[in-house]
C-alpha cells in the first residue's frame, strides 16, 4: 500500500522528467506493487499451511530494486565524472589561454618601460652634454681672444642645443 502511494505521489515527476533512470524506477515499483498483489492474493485464497510452505515473491523484488537503484547511482556518478572532467579541461584551456594573455601584456608592458626609461636616460646625457659643453663652449665664445674661434663656439653651441631639443622633444614624442 505504501509503494502504490509512492508510486502516484512520485509518477507526475517521473514521467515529466523522461530520463531512463526515472522510467526504469518507475517500472520496478510497478512490479513490486504487482508482486504485492499477487502475493497477497495467494495468502488470501489459500489455506494457512499453504501459507507458510509457499515461497514468497515479494522477497525477490527489494532486492532486484536495490540492484538496479545501485546501477542507476552509479552510472549518474560516472556521467557526473566525466561531465566534471570535461569542465575541468574546459577550465584549464581557459586558464592557460588567460595566463597566455597576462603575460603577454606584462611583456608588452617592459618592453615600453623600457623604452621609456632608455629615452629618460637619453635625456639625461643630452642635457648633461648640453650643459657641459654648453659652459665650455661658452667659456670660449666670449674669452674673447680670437673672434673667428668664438664665432665657431657659438655656431657649435646653438647646434648643440638644437640638437638636445629634437632629441628631447622627438623622445618626448614617441612615448605619446
Amino acid at each position: 500500500m505504501v509503494l502504490a502511494a509512492l508510486l502516484a505521489i512520485a509518477s507526475p515527476q517521473i514521467k515529466a522528467d523522461r530520463k531512463t533512470t526515472a522510467r526504469l524506477l518507475l517500472i520496478l515499483v510497478g512490479i513490486q506493487i504487482l508482486l504485492f498483489v499477487i502475493d497477497a492474493l495467494r495468502v488470501f485464497s489459500g489455506s494457512v499451511d499453504d501459507y507458510k510452505d509457499a515461497f514468497h515473491i515479494t522477497q525477490l523484488a527489494f532486492p532486484l530494486m536495490q540492484v538496479v537503484l545501485m546501477g542507476a547511482l552509479i552510472i549518474r556518478f560516472i556521467n557526473t565524472l566525466a561531465e566534471a572532467e570535461a569542465l575541468n579541461r574546459d577550465l584549464a584551456s581557459k586558464v592557460e589561454a588567460t595566463r597566455l594573455d597576462i603575460e603577454m601584456n606584462f611583456n608588452r608592458k617592459r618592453e615600453i618601460e623600457l623604452q621609456q626609461a632608455a629615452e629618460m636616460e637619453r635625456s639625461r646625457i643630452y642635457r648633461e652634454l648640453h650643459d657641459d659643453l654648453g659652459s665650455k663652449l661658452l667659456s670660449i665664445a666670449h674669452g674673447g681672444r680670437d673672434s673667428r674661434l668664438g664665432d665657431l663656439a657659438a655656431a657649435t653651441l646653438q647646434s648643440l642645443r638644437e640638437s638636445v631639443s629634437r632629441a628631447i622633444f622627438s623622445g618626448s614624442m614617441r612615448l605619446e
